[in-house]
């Protein structure tokens, strides 16, 4: 059984490995459309702006917002289709026609990587993590699974908690969309949760499909 530390250690590797491969591709930069003061307060100023396609931009992300010759800090606030919603530190005009967002997509990554080696000096944070990762309760779901989806199916019905994991592009969407539907065929009430109004959107436009 490996400790909790040699978890965290593999875990940032991952993450390093994953960094490294987008800084291969540098930063992307966005052109935003008819932007419009939402709100301000003591934060900062909040503004809508259009985009000419769907952006995948995690909510919390710091970007750099450019217009004319100037440049400002900002972070995302929603993102989803072709809206984004973010907050600067000044305030830019009431409008703003045209204006262009870089992000480094790989900050997020290095924020959690951080957290992970933070988490090495608290003790109870790393026995959460063993619990997690070698749970002291015995699985009691059937093993007579006919396919993935089958199987995922009987594990969150008998077990008290089940994982997904994999790589984008393979298949977590699908499965989790078919798995709560078949819960849903049963009469059961499915509760689904995500850090973006968008991954769920996502995976509620998979269950929609499914189930008709």
């Amino acid at each position: 059984m490996l400790s909790s530390k040699k978890y965290i250690s593999i875990w940032q590797k991952s993450i390093a490995i994953e960094i490294s491969q987008l800084k291969k591709f540098g930063s992307n930069q966005y052109v935003l459309l008819n932007g419009r003061l939402y709100a301000s307060n003591e934060d900062g100023y909040t503004y809508y702006f259009d985009t000419l396609y769907s952006l995948f931009i995690p909510i919390g992300s710091s970007v750099k917002v450019h217009w004319g010759h100037n440049e400002m800090d900002g972070r995302v606030l929603s993102s989803e289709g072709t809206s984004l919603i973010l907050i600067v530190d000044d305030f830019i005009g009431d409008s703003v026609s045209e204006a262009k967002l870089q992000h480094a997509p790989w900050e997020l990554l290095e924020q959690l990587s951080e957290r992970l080696e933070d988490i090495k000096e608290v003790k109870k944070k790393r026995l959460r993590i063993k619990h997690l990762m070698n749970p002291d309760f015995p699985q009691t779901h059937p093993t007579n699974f006919t396919s993935t989806i089958h199987e995922l199916v009987l594990r969150s019905k008998y077990n008290p908690i089940t994982f997904v994991w994999g790589p984008p592009g393979t298949g977590k969407t699908y499965t989790l969309a078919r798995t709560a539907a078949n819960h849903y065929f049963k009469g059961k009430s499915v509760l689904v949760l995500s850090h973006s109004n968008q991954a769920v959107d996502v995976l509620m436009a998979e269950i929609s499909g499914f189930v008709r």
